[in-house]
């Protein structure tokens, strides 16, 4: 996870329903059960060891893509 907006290469907002996250532009829906999910995402300890920076916004409008070369990875 990236400790500023500035350094993401992802923004993304947390939705509260899974049929809001469709789509590959930065909205999230975290289910409790790995069966029910469509990707599976594990969060590194360091940065380096990440292949793509997000950062949680407060807001779903700034929700998105800011590294689109990165797209492909939640492909």
């Amino acid at each position: 996870m990236a400790e500023n907006r500035y350094d993401a290469d992802l923004l993304v907002y947390k939705v509260s329903n899974s049929y809001e996250a469709e789509g590959n532009k930065g909205l999230w829906y975290f289910c409790q059960n790995t069966y029910d999910s469509k990707k599976n995402i594990w969060f590194a300890e360091n940065r380096y060891d990440a292949e793509l920076l997000i950062f949680f916004v407060e807001n779903r409008y700034d929700a998105g893509w800011k590294d689109k070369s990165k797209m492909y990875l939640l492909y």
